[in-house]
């Protein structure tokens, strides 16, 4: 997003997302385990649905946002369902597409996913360049919004079901994303989650 000395760029927190409410995200049960108890460890499979499952809600936040609120309050969103989709894609291409490759063995499938990658940061990249008043800004989130929802729905009717029957620890796995997405977010000065 730009870092010009606009009202949108201010780091006040008169305009921070509100958290997203408890039990409105995904977790990861254990095969073993009733369904009414919670896995302490949580499974790569899991983590990344959890992220899919918050971005979902972040774009209906700014969908509901382009109604009349506030340009600072419709940028904070827009600033946070962009964060956190780069983290996500960054760990998932570093740690969870590697192994997926590896155990997989279809690199059209991965080529694939990571393609809709692509063309995600693309979208965000244009929209660093617009201004969040005007209507551009709007219909570049709604494009970003409609391929994130097209990329999720691949990635977990096709590439997140091959892995659960992949001979690979998927908890291990998921280990390494939430420390990677860990680091990532100290080394650009955000509070972990």
């Amino acid at each position: 997003m730009n870092n010009e000395s606009t009202s949108h760029g201010s780091t006040q927190g008169t305009t921070s997302v509100p958290p997203i409410p408890p039990g409105t995200l995904h977790e990861p049960q254990s095969a073993t385990q009733p369904a009414t108890e919670r896995t302490v460890e949580r499974d790569a499979i899991g983590l990344l649905t959890e992220d899919h499952r918050r971005s979902e809600l972040l774009f209906s936040r700014f969908a509901q946002l382009r109604l009349g609120d506030s340009v600072d309050a419709k940028f904070a969103v827009a600033r946070q369902v962009c964060g956190d989709l780069l983290i996500h894609m960054a760990i998932e291409e570093a740690i969870f597409y590697t192994k997926a490759r590896q155990v997989l063995a279809n690199d059209a499938l991965i080529d694939a996913a990571e393609h809709g990658h692509d063309d995600a940061k693309e979208l965000i990249k244009e929209l660093g360049d617009i201004h969040p008043a005007e209507p551009a800004f709007d219909l570049k989130m709604e494009a970003l919004a409609e391929r994130i929802v097209e990329h999720v729905e691949q990635e977990e009717t096709v590439v997140f079901p091959k892995m659960l029957v992949a001979a690979v620890d998927l908890v291990a796995l998921g280990q390494e994303l939430v420390t990677a997405k860990s680091d990532m977010r100290k080394q650009l000065g955000l509070r972990c989650k």
